[in-house]
């Protein structure tokens, strides 16, 4: 909604994980501007603004539109698509394990329509996959009642 997206991946707590942002650009004559900015935070600091890794982009999307961004972290490597596209991939090594997050700075807003979280094997990641899953035949079962009411 105002200029950047951000969200964290392995975080391993308060000072150690992963920063990706898509901080928005304008226009170009073929879509909406992007970069998207990646970068680790390790015992507490981030890189200094020239050591950022950024991704220039160009996505084919209507300036009111949702874009579908899927962070799949696996082992060393965190893969980033944006509306099934692959954008970028990164590895780094240094943390192994940790949760995920949204991070947003003075002046930015963003709205998520949806989560998914899947693939973990650990308790909590089995306790949100049966509760996503829940939720999914709550919705398919009043779906199917409100179209046996309207028949």
């Amino acid at each position: 909604q105002k200029k950047a997206m951000g969200g964290v991946v392995r975080a391993a707590g308060r000072d150690n994980y992963y920063v990706f942002k898509l901080a928005d650009r304008g226009r170009a004559p073929n879509g909406r501007r992007f970069e998207l900015v990646r970068y680790p935070v390790l015992d507490g600091r981030a890189p200094s603004p020239k050591e950022l890794q950024t991704v220039p982009l160009v996505i084919r999307a209507a300036d009111n539109s949702f874009l579908d961004i899927s962070v799949r972290v696996t082992e060393d490597q965190i893969l980033t698509t944006i509306n099934g596209f692959g954008v970028d991939a990164w590895k780094h090594p240094k943390l192994k394990t940790g949760g995920v997050g949204f991070l947003a700075e003075a002046g930015e807003s963003f709205l998520v329509r949806s989560l998914t979280i899947s693939g973990n094997e650990d308790p909590l990641g089995l306790i949100l996959y049966g509760a996503e899953e829940t939720l999914r035949s709550v919705r398919r079962n009043l779906m199917s009642l409100a179209a046996s009411r309207v028949r």
